[in-house]
């Protein structure tokens, strides 16, 4: 393979993040562990959009620690997924290791809260699901705090566990347009499923859903697309993190409750008062927590692509709004464990902004304990 050079300046964090995702590569176990989505990557080099030159400082900085894109950043969309290998020639994968794909039908049906709803990227998390579930099933998401209704869809992987649920290993993915009830009521296949009393077994844990059923649901969306099979596989810190998944709510969902509800919590986290919560600001998002100065985003577990580029998002809408600087503003991270891998600990040192790291997790008597894991 020939050199390949872009010009273009990098920053320290550019480099820290690049050296990250070369770690991801290579330990991978899986053939399709080599594909990414390119939104994720933006997102992990802290980009909301990518505009050209973006695309060149993430070609620029993965090539600098040996990892080439395949196709160019520059022919793909933010939903399109790329490949990355090492410059060295030896692939990590081969050609068969495209995202693996489903078109099953859909065979049961859960309750989601609409707060945290968002699509993942490939490397999977536990979601609640039938103790029957195989590699390729997927599960329809009802969102049971809107009028919405029926808002997506779960691939599983096939890894399973039982935590006092049954959890499966899998990826969410948004519709553009849900299936609202009342179109569920007017169609005679699912009426009864989502009528009373149907509708009352949608309490949080997976129901099986008829083929009829399925296949009218089906017909509703206007069909539906197959979906990717999350390719990264759990390991053992994947299965320790998440928090305790009760009445099918998001895990990070109770941690925010927590937090907003407990003045312990919150005052042990530096707040005068009591913080706002899922506050939406325009152009960037719905916010986990806001105090003041100080915005509290609540993660299973932080890593350098999950958190801290989205911290700063709001951080930097806040300080806009309130007219100071990047020192002006204070962002907090939670999650369950009370570590930070070294990248991580440098990635949250060399941001432009204030970023601190805390755990919440129960202890055995059932209560919630904070504690400082990083940051100034």
């Amino acid at each position: 393979m020939g050199t390949i050079q872009i010009s273009c300046t990098l920053s320290p964090r550019d480099r820290i993040v690049a050296a990250s995702i070369l770690d991801w590569v290579q330990q991978r176990t899986s053939k399709r562990s080599a594909w990414k989505k390119v939104s994720s990557l933006a997102t992990a080099f802290g980009f909301r959009r990518l505009t050209q030159v973006r695309r060149q400082r993430i070609t620029a900085a993965l090539l600098e620690v040996g990892l080439v894109l395949e196709p160019s950043l520059e022919a793909l969309s933010t939903q399109d997924t790329v490949r990355l290998h090492q410059v060295n020639g030896m692939m990590v994968g081969g050609d068969d290791s495209a995202p693996t794909l489903s078109d099953r039908l859909p065979s049961q049906i859960i309750t989601w809260d609409a707060t945290n709803m968002g699509d993942a990227d490939g490397a999977g998390e536990w979601l609640r699901c039938l103790k029957a579930t195989v590699a390729g099933d997927r599960q329809f998401i009802w969102e049971g705090s809107s009028p919405r209704g029926i808002v997506g869809v779960v691939t599983y992987a096939g890894p399973m566990r039982n935590l006092g649920v049954h959890e499966g290993w899998g990826q969410f993915e948004s519709f553009p347009g849900p299936v609202s009830r009342d179109r569920l009521l007017a169609c005679p296949a699912t009426a009864y499923r989502f009528g009373n009393p149907g509708i009352r077994a949608l309490q949080g844990t997976a129901i099986r859903l008829t083929e009829t059923e399925a296949e009218a649901i089906v017909s509703l969306l206007g069909g539906l697309s197959p979906t990717e099979i999350p390719w990264e596989e759990p390991d053992g810190s994947n299965q320790a993190i998440p928090w305790v998944r009760s009445n099918g709510l998001p895990a990070e969902k109770f941690a925010e409750d927590e937090i907003h509800r407990n003045q312990r919590i919150w005052r042990r986290l530096g707040l005068t008062r009591q913080p706002l919560q899922q506050v939406t600001w325009p152009q960037v998002g719905r916010v986990d927590l806001v105090c003041g100065n100080t915005v509290i985003e609540v993660k299973k577990a932080v890593t350098l692509d999950n958190g801290p580029a989205q911290l700063e998002r709001y951080l930097g809408y806040l300080a806009k709004k309130l007219g100071v600087g990047p020192d002006g503003v204070r962002g907090i991270l939670v999650q369950k464990h009370p570590w930070a891998s070294p990248a991580l600990q440098e990635r949250l040192a060399a941001s432009d902004y204030h970023l601190e790291l805390w755990s919440l997790d129960q202890n055995s008597e059932k209560e919630w304990q904070v504690e400082w894991v990083f940051g100034s």
